[in-house]
């Protein structure tokens, strides 16, 4: 298959303390790849880490919050803590993919998630 990837992000590591505000616009994601983009590993929160860490990622239209943006593709998302919200843009999932894009793994190891997909789509 040949596929008309753009951007790639082999990974992505987020610890705390922090506090990070990530948006998108068009077929974007707030973290994860870009329009026809690959993320690789987005790993969120260290395990056992007290830190305190607060992620919003908001998708652009037709992107996930957190992991791949429209006809895009992701490895793995992996949470550890924290305070998550993810939201979606139009035909996204708030984490995962985004509307016509390849989704890959989903952990979720602790924290507090709120995760808001967008028409025809899923929260997680």
């Amino acid at each position: 298959m040949t596929y008309r990837e753009k951007p790639k992000v082999e990974s992505i590591t987020i610890y705390g303390p922090a506090d990070i505000d990530a948006s998108s616009k068009h077929h974007g994601t707030g973290i994860g790849g870009g329009c026809r983009g690959f993320a690789g590993a987005i790993t969120i929160g260290k395990p056992g880490d007290p830190g305190k860490l607060t992620v919003k990622a908001s998708g652009g239209d037709e992107g996930a919050g957190i992991g791949a943006g429209w006809d895009g593709r992701m490895t793995s998302v992996t949470i550890n803590g924290g305070t998550i919200l993810a939201n979606a843009g139009t035909k996204g999932a708030g984490i995962g993919s985004g509307y016509q894009a390849q989704g890959g793994d989903i952990v979720i190891n602790g924290g507090d998630i709120t995760a808001k997909g967008s028409t025809n789509s899923s929260g997680i």
